[in-house]
């Protein structure tokens, strides 16, 4: 936690607005563990992040939450993401992008953009390694 210590904001009226957007963040990924175009992982990231700049309680309730904190603490220990999480994660990017680039998007400009996108995110994710 040294690393997260030489982080920390000093300023009040920061960390306050930080807690906020954490919980924001945080409330986001649980949504998206229930409703399939929202992604979970990196809102949770997100806020285990934001708590550590803002609030040793936190931080230290997140990363020791018994569903929340192995991700967490394996990505920030290793970069590493579960294969079942890797699997997870590039099926729904490509159900979600794919379907709309094909079904809901016209303009082709959009189109590309969605696919390169959803390349960009597939390939970083399967690189990362696994635990």
């Amino acid at each position: 936690m040294n690393d997260v210590n030489s982080k920390f904001i000093q300023s009040k009226s920061v960390r306050y607005a930080l807690i906020t957007f954490s919980f924001f963040f945080l409330i986001l990924g649980l949504i998206g563990a229930f409703v399939p175009l929202l992604p979970t992982t990196p809102f949770v990231l997100l806020s285990a992040t934001l708590f550590a700049r803002s609030s040793p309680k936190f931080y230290h309730w997140i990363i020791s939450h018994k569903i929340l904190g192995p991700p967490i603490k394996l990505w920030q220990e290793n970069k590493a993401i579960s294969p079942k999480s890797k699997v997870s994660a590039i099926i729904m990017i490509i159900a979600t992008i794919g379907t709309s680039a094909i079904f809901f998007v016209s303009w082709m400009p959009a189109k590309v953009t969605m696919i390169v996108i959803g390349l960009v995110l597939t390939v970083f994710i399967a690189s990362r390694p696994n635990y």
